[in-house]
This record gives structure tokens, sequence and C-alpha cells, in this order.
């Protein structure tokens, strides 16, 4: 029996590693073999049990057996080998299918390594070096400025005018990408020095783009028009014979646009109205089209992107009233950053603005380096600090969905003084080791994992990750709320579970380590840093979660003074979503 249980454990880990098909059936084996013991009662104290396995205890250090740690190392070094060479296509690749217009992969000496259908039908074949498409010097000497430029930016915005004749805008977008997202072994030619994607957007400042742009800065009608015009390449002379006004008072308007949108200068106004239209148009990762705009309605869903302190890129959503009270929501793990239609209304008519940033790791938010535990959620903190700080705002409404209230707190403790209010929904910054048996069994899984054997969890989520690329993230969903009814019921709306499949497929997208890092988090307690604030905590859970429990929020106000917690009837928890 001992060495039977060993091999089908040994399979289990191999299978999750190599075929996303077994995936559901390896976590049942690898749940059942290594903390059966826990499920029925048995783990209160360090015994081997019959697979020579060792829990150990609430003081003590998992004992794991040499041979099957062994095992499972090497798994998980197949699985990276296995996932970088077995990937559909280099990311260099699919950052060209995904442009939405013409766009090449340039390196340090001009070469084009590769260029997308947009790019061979613009051209009608393909070019070889940047100077046989770019015969604009003007356009030529900007874009060897940037690739020759020593600074850090990782993504450099600029206008410029393909034919002026027909007066057509358009604008460079040239971003330094990582060397290793240009797999020379994939058919791709390797990159002489850095490499570069250069992407050419056809803005033509539609009215719908220049709405939005109007809106999310507060512009009049003329002050967008006139920034439209100097985007456009137009002096001020020609802007006042255009809109029959003095210089001065296109001057006058002019500081009154660098005023609302925070830029020095004419150039940064330029990038500026460039970025933002460029932005619209290749946000067609959002699973629905932004919604109207009319004289009566801000509502507003869309998609941004900063650069940070360090060069990393982070992405966020702006949903609700753009001129609005500011909400900074801190998603779930690994969906929530995205709210249904119902809520973006409701968010509108409280005049909320609220900012949903893909933490590090998540989506395409650049993955933080070197950071862990306590580390690692100063610096997400830091990171929506730099975001307030580029969006002038200097107080914020603090809400964290469920795994997202220990983030929430933490920027509370960092930023007292840039929180109004902090809210959690769903879950409580608390754990404790008893309520493990509460969760739904692939929650209760990946917790089991994070505090018994944390060196197997990136070999877990990994698995998880692929399992969705495979595409069963439904699945995955489903298997999240199956323990709660009123969540099954939720995600039979076709909206909210399309919205929760594609928030799980972008949460998920660059792997295991940033959903490793919220899985080692969610099992810490953090009452103590919670009564630290002077701030109160207002806790909405869903009085039907069968996910978290609503004990779980009733604890954590007995144990911080001041809580204010409110049972929602009828919900679960997807509160978010439901209510």
């Amino acid at each position: 029996m001992l060495r039977l249980n060993r091999d089908k454990l040994i399979s289990a880990v191999y299978s999750a590693t190599l075929s996303p098909v077994g995936y559901d059936e390896a976590m049942e084996t690898i749940d059942h073999l290594i903390f059966g013991d826990l499920a029925s009662g048995h783990g209160d104290k360090a015994s081997e049990d019959a697979n020579g396995f060792a829990i150990g205890t609430d003081k003590t250090p998992p004992v794991i057996d040499p041979q099957i740690a062994s095992h499972f190392q090497l798994a998980q070094n197949i699985q990276l080998r296995v996932g970088h060479q077995n990937g559909e296509k280099p990311k260099a690749l699919m950052l060209l299918d995904a442009a939405p217009g013409p766009a090449y992969i340039v390196d340090q000496d001009e070469n084009i390594i590769a260029m997308n259908g947009h790019a061979e039908h613009k051209g009608k074949g393909k070019f070889q070096k940047l100077n046989t498409f770019a015969d604009d010097p003007d356009v030529l000497k900007d874009l060897r400025a940037c690739i020759t430029s020593d600074q850090e930016e990782k993504l450099l915005v600029f206008p410029s005018t393909l034919n002026r004749s027909e007066n057509i805008s358009t604008c460079f977008l040239l971003r330094k990408i990582d060397a290793d997202s240009v797999d020379g072994s994939k058919g791709l030619i390797e990159p002489v020095g850095n490499a570069f994607f250069l992407m050419v957007v056809d803005l033509r400042f539609e009215k719908s783009k220049t709405e939005l742009f109007r809106y999310s800065y507060g512009l009049t009608p003329a002050e967008v028009d006139i920034a439209v015009h100097l985007a456009s390449g137009r002096q001020l002379t020609e802007i006042a014979v255009e809109r029959g006004a003095t210089i001065p008072t296109i001057r006058t308007q002019i500081k009154s646009i660098k005023r609302k949108t925070g830029s020095r200068d004419i150039p940064a106004i330029v990038r500026l109205l460039c970025g933002y239209s460029a932005g619209m148009l290749i946000s067609s990762q959002l699973s629905s089209p932004p919604l109207p705009i009319n004289s009566k309605s801000a509502l507003i869903k869309s998609r941004h992107q900063i650069t940070l302190r360090d060069g990393r890129r982070m992405i966020y959503l702006q949903q609700g009233n753009p001129n609005g009270t500011a909400v900074v929501m801190f998603h779930n793990l690994p969906y929530g950053i995205e709210l249904p239609k119902m809520a973006i209304e409701a968010a509108n008519r409280l005049n909320l603005r609220i900012l949903a940033p893909y933490r590090p790791g998540h989506g395409d938010s650049d993955m933080l380096e070197n950071a862990h535990g306590d580390k690692w959620l100063d610096e997400v903190a830091a990171d929506v600090y730099e975001l307030l700080d580029q969006l002038a705002i200097p107080r914020a409404i603090i809400l964290g969905h469920t795994i997202g209230s220990i983030y929430a707190l933490r920027f509370a403790k960092r930023f007292p003084n840039r929180v109004s209010h902090l809210f959690a929904v769903s879950r409580p910054p608390i754990w404790r080791k008893e309520w493990i048996e509460q969760l739904p069994r692939r929650q209760r899984l990946g917790m089991r994992i994070a505090l018994y054997l944390p060196q197997m969890l990136p070999l877990i989520m990994q698995a998880t990750a692929a399992f969705i690329r495979n595409g069963d993230t439904f699945k995955v969903v489903q298997t999240f709320c199956e323990d709660s009814p009123g969540d099954i019921e939720v995600i039979k709306n076709p909206e909210i579970r399309d919205l929760i499949v594609q928030d799980t497929r972008d949460g998920m997208k660059q792997g295991a380590p940033a959903v490793c890092q919220d899985v080692l988090l969610s099992t810490r307690d953090f009452t103590d840093d919670a009564r630290s604030l002077n701030k109160t905590f207002y806790i909405l859970h869903g009085e039907a979660d069968g996910v978290v429990p609503p004990s779980q929020s009733q604890a954590f106000a007995e144990q911080v003074p001041g809580t204010r917690l409110e049972i929602v009837p009828g919900a679960g928890n997807l509160l978010m979503y439901s209510h």
C-alpha cells in the first residue's frame, strides 16, 4: 500500500505538470494522498501517514519524504521548461498579433525582425529595414532618436503625420521589449542589441475618442478642439485663424489644457492625446466595449496604463464617472477587476470614479521582482500611491475585494492621509487555521499547500494557469463557487459569467508568481495591523456566502474595535457582481 500510494502521488504530480486534461483528477489525488489526515481531523499531531508524508503540527514545520520532494522539484523544473518551449508563440509575435494596426519588431540596427499582417498589407510585402517604410526624414529621425535613447521609459509615444496632404494623423508607439520575448529558436531572427515593438496607429481623432478625452480631463469643447489641432500639427496662428480667435486667447486656453491634464508643455499635450486615442484603440482586451457617453452621462469604462518609478508598467481600468469621487479597488484572486454594466451605472449615479489597477504580475501589469511578504505588500501600496499622484488625486476611498482587502489595509496603514474611507467586500484581512475545512475543495487545497507545503505552491498554481489557458476557465470558476448555491446562480448570468471568465484568464496569464504571493498572504492574520489604524474599517459580507462564511468577518469585527460590518441579505461571495 505504501508503494502504491507513493506511485499514485508522484504520478498525479507529473500529470498536473504535463497535461491540463487530467488537471481535476490530479488535484483530487494530491489532496487526498497528502492531506487526507487533515480532513479527517488527524492533522493535529506529527505522524507519518500511509504515504510516508508527515504533516507536522501548528508548531512544527512539515516533514517531507526526500524522495517525494525530489519529484516535486523535478516536476516543477519540467513544467518551467515545457511551458517555455511549448508556448503557442514567442511573446514578440503575440504582441504583433494583438496590435490593431501595422506593427513591427525592430532591433538596434534598424533591422525589421518581424511584422504583422497589417504591416505586410500596408507595405504590399515585407520590409527589411526601418527606412524602407519610414521614408519621411522627420519620422525616421524621431524613431532613431527613440531607439538610441538611454532613457529607461518602457513606452514612448509620439505623433507624426504620414501624409500631410490627406491630413491623416498617426501615432507611433515604440516600446523596448525583453530579449527573452524574441525567441530565435522559434523562427525569429536574433536581434542585434535591444529589440523594440513599434506600432503605427491611425488616429484621425474621431469624435468618440475626443469626447472621452474631454470628459476624462474636464476640458471644454473649445479646449479639446485646440488639443486636436495641436496633435494634428497645426501652429498657433493656424489654430487662431481656423477658430476665429486671437493668439492670446488660444495661449490662455492652452494654459488651461496644461493645468487640467497635468502637461508641462505643448508636446506633452500632444503625446497625451495621441497616447489616449491609441490606448482607446488597443484596449480590445475589454470583454465589452466602452459604454456610450452623452451630454447627460459621463459613463465610461476604459483601459489605461502608467509607467511606475522603476520603469514597470501598471495597467488599470477606470469605471463609472471619470469626474467623480475616486475609489481604488484592489481586485480579488484571480478575477474581480471589471464590473458589470449594472455596477458601473450605479457608480455613475453615485458620482464614483472606480480605479481598478492590475497588481504586479496580473493582467498586463509588469511583475515585481525580488519582493515577498511584507515587502511585496509595501511595494504594491507604493504603486497605487504613484497612480493617485499621477492622476492628481489627493485622497480616495480604498476598497479591497476579497483577497484585495489585505492590500487595501496595507495601503491605509502606509498612506493614511490618502484614504478617506476603507472598505472590504466578501473577505476581511484575517485568517485562522481552523477555518480551512470551511473552504470549497479547490480553495482548501491551495490553502493547505500554502500552509503546510509552500514549496509545492508554484507547481500547483502553474498547473492551474495551464488548465485555464487550455480553455477550461469556466470550469475553474464553477469549482470556486460550487459550495455556494447563490453564487452558482449568479454565474448563470451571461454578462457576469463572461466578465469573471475573462478576468480569470487575465489574472492568470502571467502564470504562478503573483498568484502564489496572494495565496501565501491569504494565510496570514492582519488584525494587529487593522487595530493600529486610526480609520474605521467597513465590511460588506453576503449572508449566503458559501465560499468565505460571514462568521470570518464577524470574527474580524470582534478583534478590531470600531469595525462596521454589514451583512447583505441574499448575497453570496460574488456580492460585487450580484448587488
